[in-house]
């Protein structure tokens, strides 16, 4: 079990080491139908006008989908980690637009399930919230074991010591993150799916959490600059090296016998 968790905790290290190596932007998530929308559409049986207006409501969504400050973003944290120092202002300001940048993204999201909740039936709510409560209940399946850019470096024991006592502060940080982003979704839900709904009851449940959610983009600020840090020059061009390889080799789906297939150079 320990050995799992350290596992996913390094899967973890090796995705936030490969975005800030990259500063790829973040891709919308619009793209398509959303997969619940989906779901919805093969779950419930949905007349051609429901259909009619879901997708007119999903289209609205995409084009006022925006992705202004995203890339500023990106830099800024980059520049951060870069850094020879740790700017603890710096990071409380990009924690800050990062939590603000989620809870407008989770308002838009609460309009648009509200609208998609309208659109149905009484009937088909109740059995869209059974299916819910079943999906939420099943077990997801372990992602597959393949090894990360960062697992590829060969760290020195006082490095790996160092590592794994980040790993676990990461995972107390990543569980209580967790714990906190449930209890908001519950409340969410609720709002969303009440007759009396309104875009301010969703503002004040994210603004009601909003210190707690800064202090934990700020822990998570401070793992990436030690993580990255905790590497030679050296070390911090080959895991670049590495991360435009698996970005590749994600991009074609990992269907060459790439290192990140193999499990080793």
């Amino acid at each position: 079990m320990k050995k799992l968790m350290l596992n996913k905790i390094t899967r973890s290290l090796g995705l936030v080491l490969l975005t800030i190596v990259l500063v790829a932007p973040v891709s919308a998530n619009w793209r398509g139908e959303h997969p619940q929308v989906a779901a919805m559409f093969h779950q419930l049986d949905l007349s051609r006008e429901q259909k009619m207006q879901i997708r007119s409501l999903l289209k609205e969504q995409r084009q006022q989908h925006k992705r202004e400050g995203r890339e500023q973003a990106h830099r800024q944290l980059k520049a951060l980690i870069d850094g020879d120092n740790y700017d603890s202002a710096t990071a409380l300001q990009l924690a800050t637009q990062q939590v603000q940048k989620k809870s407008e993204k989770g308002l838009e999201q609460a309009q648009l399930k509200h609208q998609l909740w309208q659109v149905l039936t009484a009937e088909q709510q109740t059995q869209w919230q059974e299916l819910q409560t079943e999906r939420a209940q099943r077990e997801r399946p372990e992602p597959k074991d393949r090894p990360m850019p960062f697992d590829l470096l060969s760290l020195s024991d006082e490095q790996q010591q160092q590592l794994d006592v980040l790993k676990q502060n990461a995972e107390q940080n990543h569980q209580a993150h967790k714990t906190l982003m449930k209890q908001i979704r519950s409340e969410i839900k609720a709002v969303v799916q009440s007759a009396d709904y309104s875009d301010e009851q969703v503002t004040q449940i994210y603004a009601s959490y909003q210190p707690q959610l800064i202090e934990l983009a700020k822990a998570e600020v401070k793992f990436r600059y030690d993580s990255w840090h905790l590497l030679t020059q050296e070390q911090q061009e080959e895991l670049k090296s590495l991360c435009r390889e698996f970005k590749q080799d994600k991009r074609d789906g990992f269907k060459h016998q790439s290192k990140f297939q193999r499990g080793g150079i």
